[in-house]
């Protein structure tokens, strides 16, 4: 077997003096490469640089790719057109550029950020390139990412309820790309909602009027209306914030509510909470 030649990888930068420079790329604790602005990514095969572009995860697929048909060749193997990973495989950049850019020609400026912050949590996670390479073991091991994941304070930085919905926009961008259902009921995590509590147009009344007189110390009142002949579970509600110096009285608030979404039972949130 014939030996075989080594692979590197560079990025290239311009100084402040304008000079382009080539040196070595920093890697994440996962083997990812670290993003660095203006960088052009090469491969030096033999003395010899070829660009690969300038999106590091792409510049590692390429890599990757160079080493394999390296040691190929070494092999004796004939390699006849392009392989699968340049005709078949799309990589988890490719795939979230993509389901995000349609999530924000689509949807509200919140979804897009959402999508994109819960997204972007699970590829600095995963170590893995292409999509085909994501199995059922690597979602369930992103759950316990977050869950060591701490705030400088030492506290977890996120609940159950938020890994829950984190992971849920995460499976939802992979059923996306064409990725089959891997988790099963058990694999979920688990919390519980706080409880609701409903109150009567009459009572209603009696909070705006208590709010109104308030409001140096309550800036803010969120209205939350359900259809009482609904199911009373976190989906079926809508919410609606306002400023309560711009409430003149719940008849405004009422009719503002029922114009939006035809809603009757009314339900108030402070800030504090329920």
């Amino acid at each position: 077997m014939a030996k075989t030649p080594k692979v590197t990888l560079r990025i290239r930068l311009k100084g402040e003096n304008g000079v382009w420079r080539r040196r070595k790329p920093q890697y994440t604790a996962n083997g990812r490469l670290k993003h660095v602005e203006g960088a052009v990514y090469l491969l030096r095969v033999n003395g010899k640089f070829e660009n690969v572009g300038t999106d590091p995860d792409e510049a590692l697929v390429a890599l990757k790719r160079k080493q394999a048909t390296l040691l190929a060749e070494a092999a004796g193997l004939t390699i006849a057109g392009t392989t699968r990973s340049d005709s078949v495989r799309r990589t988890i950049a490719e795939a979230a550029t993509e389901y995000l850019t349609e999530v924000k020609e689509q949807k509200a400026s919140e979804t897009h950020r959402a999508y994109s912050y819960s997204i972007s949590l699970f590829r600095n996670f995963s170590k893995k390139i292409f999509l085909d390479e994501i199995v059922r073991t690597e979602l369930l091991s992103f759950i316990v990412y977050l869950r060591t994941l701490r705030k400088k304070s030492g506290k977890r930085r996120f609940g159950e309820r938020s890994i829950h919905f984190h992971l849920l926009k995460t499976v939802i961008f992979l059923k996306a790309s064409d990725l089959p259902k891997f988790l099963k009921k058990n694999d979920w995590p688990k919390y519980s909602e706080p409880p609701v509590i409903f109150y009567s147009p009459e009572r209603v009344t009696q909070l705006l009027a208590a709010t109104i007189n308030a409001v140096e110390w309550l800036p803010s009142v969120s209205f939350i209306g359900c259809d009482p002949r609904a199911s009373s579970a976190p989906g079926q509600l809508t919410h609606h914030s306002s400023n309560v110096s711009e409430v003149k009285d719940e008849t405004v608030m009422r009719n503002r509510f029922q114009r939006n979404s035809g809603e009757q039972v009314f339900m108030i949130k402070a800030k504090q909470g329920y």
